[in-house]
Order: C-alpha cells, then structure tokens, then sequence
C-alpha cells in the first residue's frame, strides 16, 4: 500500500493506591498542581524536548481567571512558568505551529472577567509567548481547532463559541504565511456551548470537521461539513444534535476513515453518548450498544490497554430532562474497551472524577501508555464541591512498540502541486490502514521551517 499527501504552494481525599482496569491500573501521580474550575487543558511539548508539558486555564482558588503552565522535567517533577498570558474561564485551548517554526504556538478563547477574547499567541522559546495580536473575534464556551484547510502550508484557525454579544458563532480564519489572520468568508452555522474536530473524514486529502452546539434558537445542532476545495458544504449525515459535551474523531475499527464520538445534552436536556461508524467517507451509521451518558464532562479516543484498537473514555456526570431535577447523581468515568467486530466492553474505573470537567490522556512519562489529566469541579459530601487538578499514570503492562519508519520515500512535482508518496510500514498491533503518519518538510535535515509537524524528528 502506497501512502500520498497532497500539498499546495501558494504553507477532598484522593487515593493513590493503584485502581484497576482489567490488566492495566491507574495510579496517583502528585505533582502539586493548581486547582482551576470551568476548565480546558492541554498535553503539548512546548520547549521541544520529547516529553509532554501542560497547559491549563480556568477559575482559579479566587474565583478569578488563570492559566497555568507546567514544565516536564521528568521523574515526575513539574515546574510552573508564568509567560505574559492572559487566563480565562468557559475556556478553550488549541496548540498548532502557526509560522513552522517547530515551536508550539497557543490559540486560547474565553472570559477573562470583563469580555470574551480569542488571541493567539506566539511560542518564542524558553516558556516566553508573544500576543501577536491577530484580530481574532472575542469568544467564550466554544471550541478551537487548527488545521491547514488550504494546503498552503499554514495552519489555519477554527473557532465557534459565544461572541461578546452573547450570540453564537462559528468562523474559520485563514493564517496568512505566519504572520496575520483573515476571516474566510464561509456561510457556517454559529454554534456555542460546543465543540469542534478537524478530520479528513473522506480521504480526499483535504480537512472536514464535524461541530456540534446550541444555535442562535436555542437548539442543539451537530454538523460535519465536507472541504470542496476550501468551501463547505453540510453533510446530511444524521448526527443526533448535542450541546455541552465533546466530539472526537478516531479510527477504531483500524479501516482507513475517522469515526466520531460525541457526548452531550440532547434537545430534552437529558444527556447522550453516541459512536457513529463511518462508512467509507459516504455516510455515517450510529453503532448499536449502551454507553455512559454525560453533559459538560469529557469523552474521548485513545487506546488505553496497547493492543492497536482505539477505546473510549467517558467522564461526567448524566442528566435526566426531567423537570424538576431529580438530585444529581456523582460523576463517574467508564472506559469501553475495544474488543472488535463494533463491540466495546464497559469498565468502570473507581477515580475520582469533577463533574465539570477537562479530561486529556498523553503519554507524560513516556513510557507508552497514556496517562490522564483531570481538572474541574469535584464532589466533595461536606462543602458540595472541590476543585482539583491531578494526574494519574497508567501503569499498563502489555507493551505496543512503535512501528518501523516508511521506507520508499517519492514525490512527484505537478504545476504548483507537489504529491509525496511512500510505502505503509507495519506495526505489532496496528494494521497498515489504521495508522497515521506526521510529515515535516524543512530546508535542512531535521528541520522543519517548510511544514510542521509538531512531532520529533
């Protein structure tokens, strides 16, 4: 099978006993973070030095908007810088390399106590970023993404959220050769309380995403929009609409195309969960099956035992509809294990989970298995709520080894076109049509001053 990429020129108590899943378990890692309440988080390597740093933002112990930036120093040991950015609540996060310099660059939206604000900032070096002032619209309880939707090489910005007015929004600015941002004039449905995910979801070489939310009427909308070559037109492809939750793109049946996730609160305000199989980039069908639903938590991809097939998270707190509310169940995270043929089998992991929460898995420790971030608002049976931040280490045994690097590296160059093509390598879990590949162009050997990769070379 031969691999193509398409580019364009024009760029309270906690415990920390081990808790079990299966084979694998979880433990308590302590590094001391700072608690944060209506939060979003984010695993990034921020200094380029192969292991995972941390960036969170949100309400701080007094009641005001912060961030928070941990350095990995491994073993373990975090340390907390404070460059010149600014904290926000109803907040959302996104790293992308918007000039290819290799550095992590940070797009942040949300409420810094007096407006609503998106700025992006440049990553310097050393911890040190740069507001460079890319006139981005000011936004709250949304979402960012980036991705190259033009195939010039630039990453470009995807936003959707409240704006200052209180009306939602959904705008997509492209990132002009690194420096500045224009907004690309799109007819897209404003959505807010949501989220958003860049995929290629037809395999057409070009990025889709798929966005759900509450509309300018109040009511919960989920939408996949498919690029016709930089325009976007709205696949009919029956998503239950959902507001205040999360959807994620992820391979789990190892075939070729992104199937999505998505959790959240449906039109009756009672929450959902759902997995929909893409088939073949045409359509989408909703898998059969039971699953963990929650609002305002957290459900995501990532395979958490290493056997090469994408699992689930599903973290929060379910809500009913009914009106008056019943009282309010605890939160609680599941994990769905993939065991093939569309089946998932449910998990309960007995961590303790906030309720409104942010929950990231990456691999902090490196040692091949993906650990988990946790920030939000806990249950606590004597003041109602805590907030925390902690961080717990999967401490799996089954090993998945990273696979073979592609060999038979070609590009052939065609007008302004230039169309890179390779061998699929092979892995111990993972067949060939379920992997993915980063791909950095640079000037000069482990460079990447042409395309990023956001990856070590």
């Amino acid at each position: 099978m031969t691999q193509r990429i398409f580019i364009l020129f024009a760029g309270f108590i906690i415990s920390t006993l081990p808790l079990t899943l299966g084979a694998q378990s979880f433990s308590l890692a302590d590094p001391g973070f700072n608690k944060c309440q209506n939060p979003a988080a984010s695993w990034v390597d921020l200094d380029n030095d192969g292991d995972l740093d941390i960036f969170i933002s949100g309400v701080d112990e007094s009641n005001l908007p912060n961030y928070h930036i941990y350095r990995n120093d491994g073993g373990g040991s975090f340390v907390e810088f404070y460059p010149a950015i600014t904290g926000v609540t109803y907040a959302a996060c996104a790293f992308g390399d918007l000039n290819n310099d290799g550095l992590a660059d940070l797009a942040l939206s949300g409420y810094d106590g007096s407006n609503d604000i998106c700025k992006i900032y440049r990553n310097e070096g050393g911890f040190v970023f740069t507001d460079i002032s890319a006139g981005i619209i000011g936004l709250s309880d949304g979402s960012l993404a980036w991705a190259d939707h033009d195939h010039d090489a630039f990453t470009d910005l995807l936003v959707c959220g409240f704006d200052n007015d209180d009306y939602p929004v959904t705008k997509l600015y492209k990132n002009e050769n690194g420096n500045s941002f224009t907004e690309v004039s799109l007819s897209l449905s404003g959505l807010a309380k949501s989220s958003l995910s860049w995929s290629d979801l037809d395999n057409d070489e070009d990025f889709d995403f798929a966005i759900c939310g509450l509309d300018s009427l109040g009511q919960a909308r989920t939408y996949i929009y498919v690029n016709q070559d930089g325009d976007y037109t709205k696949m009919g492809a029956g998503i239950t609409g959902l507001y205040g939750g999360m959807l994620d793109w992820g391979d789990y049946n190892n075939d070729g195309y992104a199937d999505l996730l998505i959790s959240g609160l449906d039109d009756t305000n009672a929450s959902q969960t759902y997995i929909y199989k893409n088939v073949s980039g045409s359509s989408f069908v909703q898998l059969a099956g039971s699953y963990s639903d929650v609002a305002n938590g957290s459900s995501f991809w990532g395979d958490f035992n290493n056997d090469g097939l994408l699992d689930i998270i599903v973290a929060g707190r379910p809500q009913t509809g009914i009106s008056p509310p019943p009282p309010a169940d605890d939160p609680f995270m599941n994990v769905y294990l993939n065991i093939s043929e569309d089946q998932f089998q449910e998990h309960q992991i007995p961590l303790p989970v906030p309720y409104d929460n942010h929950i990231v898995c990456g691999d902090y420790d490196n040692d091949s298995d993906l650990d988990l971030l946790l920030t939000g608002s806990f249950v606590n049976p004597i003041s109602g709520s805590d907030d925390h931040t902690i961080l717990f280490r999967n401490e799996a045994t089954s090993v998945n080894n990273a696979p073979a690097a592609p060999t038979g590296l070609g590009y052939e160059v065609a007008g302004t076109d230039l169309i890179f093509e390779w061998s699929a390598t092979i892995d111990d879990q993972t067949p060939p049509a379920g992997l993915n590949y980063n791909f950095r162009i640079g000037s000069q050997p482990d460079n990447m001053d042409f395309l990023s990769a956001l990856a070590d070379p």
